[in-house]
């Protein structure tokens, strides 16, 4: 699962992306996918989010997690089993995307009104740690 792609954005640029969004005549009704320029492989997003936990001042494992691809294909049929009784599991169901690529291309918020993310993976991921701490949530 090293190759799948997702598209990722700080809260500070999806932010200004909306605000630049609403000022732009251009942007009215449009949908448009906010993202950083580039998709990140989830390994990488998962070796940066362990570099942000240690650069925050938590202890993390040596070891990167590894998922057998059986598992996200069990995921999803039991997620679909589960959506045909009416039932969500957001746990099942992200579990069986983990290796899909989730990702799309920002150019055209880029194009329409000038979004260009304001950080980076290891920024973004920082900050919404330590706001995490302050808040008291449980990492």
């Amino acid at each position: 699962m090293e190759s799948n792609l997702r598209s990722m954005v700080s809260v500070e640029s999806l932010a200004a992306g909306i605000r630049q969004a609403q000022l732009s005549e251009k942007a009215a009704g449009r949908c448009y996918w906010l993202a950083d320029a580039e998709p990140y492989t989830f390994l990488h997003v998962v070796e940066t989010l362990k570099q942000a936990l240690e650069m925050e001042g938590l202890t993390t494992s040596a070891r990167i997690p590894r998922v057998p691809h059986v598992v996200p294909a069990t995921a999803r049929l039991l997620d679909k089993a589960m959506q045909r009784r009416g039932q969500y599991s957001q746990s099942i169901h992200v579990l069986g995307e983990l290796d899909m690529n989730i990702a799309c291309s920002p150019r055209e918020a880029e194009i329409d009104f000038g979004f260009v993310p304001s950080t980076d993976l290891l920024y973004g991921l920082r900050r919404s740690i330590a706001w995490a701490l302050a808040s008291g949530a449980a990492i």
